[in-house]
């Protein structure tokens, strides 16, 4: 499994509750806020809802990213995308987080 965190422009990394983008416990923050999500039935059933997520396809995503934390197979990479003062598009830079997980 490949997670992927992308920034664009100048954009820097995030917080989460004072856990930055790309540490273990944002990763895992991140993680624990889907497994809950997936508990709540008013997210799945609410007609005004426009992210219109299935279920089942969430927690399939949750059980893919567990077992593979687990196996040591998952990967965390960091993609910025930079522009120029212009507005063009530079050249894409890609990092892992050295998360030992």
């Amino acid at each position: 499994m490949i997670v992927v965190e992308c920034k664009g422009g100048v954009s820097p990394l995030g917080c989460r509750k004072n856990n930055q983008q790309g540490t273990k416990e944002y990763f895992n923050d991140i993680l624990l806020n889907m497994e809950n999500s997936v508990k709540n039935p008013a997210k799945f059933n609410d007609p005004n809802n426009s992210n219109k997520v299935n279920r089942s396809s969430l927690q399939k995503t949750i059980d893919e990213i567990v077992d593979s934390r687990s196996d040591k197979t998952l990967r965390y990479y960091e993609l910025l995308q930079p522009f120029d003062n212009n507005g063009q598009i530079k050249e894409t830079k890609i990092a892992k987080f050295n998360i030992l997980w």
